[in-house]
């Protein structure tokens, strides 16, 4: 008999019990983009695609390269706001602020990334500064944008930015940080350009 699986996700499960469903034998499970469906919702099909690719290799036949945009499309269209740590397609679901995360993802993805955002149509997030950022990531930030500073300056940026972080309790864009760096620097003889 061929079985299928319907899962509701009151108490956050839905996904987990689709995959789990999947290994023990089920031959199909319902899914719906977002997780969609009444009351907590049903198993999310870009989370359930996703883990069983990653997690178990399984080859599914669907394009994985429409999921951010399919994602965006019924978010918009349902009128629900995808939230911003919503797993696979959330606004942060890629983001990183973890000075061991940007300093070793500056270098390989794969390190702290599971998912690789061009695997789900998505373009890679810029990294997020904040309360745990590492001096690296902003070295590497400042450089990047050819203004070139002290390690001194490097630490006295790094605890302003960890203040404004604090302060607006979310964490900096790339251009607030540069912006932060010319304010504190400009008058300054350790930076070398600006």
């Amino acid at each position: 008999m061929e079985l299928e699986f319907h899962g509701h996700n009151d108490l956050g499960m839905a996904n987990a019990n689709s995959v789990a469903a999947l290994c023990s034998g089920a031959r199909s499970v319902s899914l719906t983009v977002n997780g969609l469906g009444e009351r907590a919702g049903n198993a999310a099909l870009e989370e359930v695609i996703m883990a069983l690719e990653l997690s178990f290799g399984c080859k599914h036949g669907f394009n994985t390269s429409f999921i951010g945009s399919l994602s965006n499309f019924v978010s918009k269209a349902s009128k629900r706001p995808l939230p911003v740590s919503k797993p696979v397609t959330g606004g942060k679901a890629l983001s990183h602020e973890s000075g061991i995360h940007t300093r070793f993802l500056h270098s390989d993805r794969n390190t702290y990334q599971l998912i690789a955002a061009k695997a789900i149509g998505l373009e890679e997030a810029e990294f997020v500064y904040g309360k745990h950022t590492g001096s690296y990531a902003l070295r590497i930030l400042l450089e990047r944008e050819s203004i070139y500073i002290s390690k001194v300056g490097v630490s006295a940026l790094l605890e302003k930015v960890k203040q404004v972080a604090v302060a607006k309790k979310q964490g900096l864009s790339e251009m607030e940080v540069i912006g932060l760096a010319r304010h504190l620097f400009r008058n300054n003889s350790q930076i070398k350009a600006l």
